[in-house]
């Protein structure tokens, strides 16, 4: 082995700082990455004042969308609902409701269940007894009805009346005992009784 000189080991000393100093200053022998801050740019909207609805305009709007459903629902027809009893033994008939028959059978006791096809109980029943019954229209209903006694020498007679829901008395009555004969009768079907409300009686 080779031992160093006294002034070989003085030149290790002077230089052993300045060695230890260049490395730190290199970077070297840390083991943690350097670390570069780049913030993600952010966009930030415009604010465009034109752009937004003034508070005045807002609050017409709002009235106006309003303004449209009371008049959707003041045009929606109120509930009509009325019962036609016959009692027409004896008599073939055809009873008609603003030009629609009704599926009444003659030489028998029987009735239909009107209404309007706006009606909410029965708008959602099926096709068939929207067509058969639902033929009411609120104001001016005109029946028409046709009969015949089937023994001419009966005293059978016949009797039909239309009863409308929340009516104090019938709105129509018909009672005739001849042979034969037809009626038309326009009356006015409102969904409350009217103030000046009159029973209309016909006999024969």
């Amino acid at each position: 082995m080779f031992k160093n000189s006294p002034k070989q080991k003085l030149m290790k000393k002077l230089l052993f700082p300045v060695l230890i100093v260049s490395f730190l200053a290199a970077g070297c022998g840390s083991s943690q990455p350097t670390v570069q801050n780049n913030p993600v740019p952010v966009k930030v909207a415009n604010h465009n004042p034109a752009s937004s609805t003034p508070p005045q305009e807002a609050n017409a709007n709002i009235n106006q969308t309003n303004n449209s459903m009371d008049n959707t629902n003041s045009t929606k027809q109120a509930d009509l609902m009325a019962i036609l009893s016959a009692n027409a033994y004896g008599y073939n008939i055809t009873v008609s409701v603003n030009g629609q028959e009704l599926t009444l059978k003659g030489n028998s006791s029987g009735g239909a269940r009107l209404f309007n096809k706006e009606n909410s109980y029965y708008g959602s029943a099926s096709p068939q007894v929207l067509k058969e019954n639902g033929m009411l229209v609120q104001g001016n209903n005109t029946f028409a009805i046709k009969y015949t006694k089937i023994d001419p020498s009966s005293d059978k007679k016949l009797h039909i009346d239309l009863q409308m829901q929340g009516y104090s008395s019938p709105l129509l009555t018909l009672d005739a005992a001849d042979a034969s004969g037809s009626v038309e009768q326009t009356v006015d079907i409102e969904p409350t009784q009217p103030a000046n409300f009159k029973s209309i009686t016909i006999e024969r």
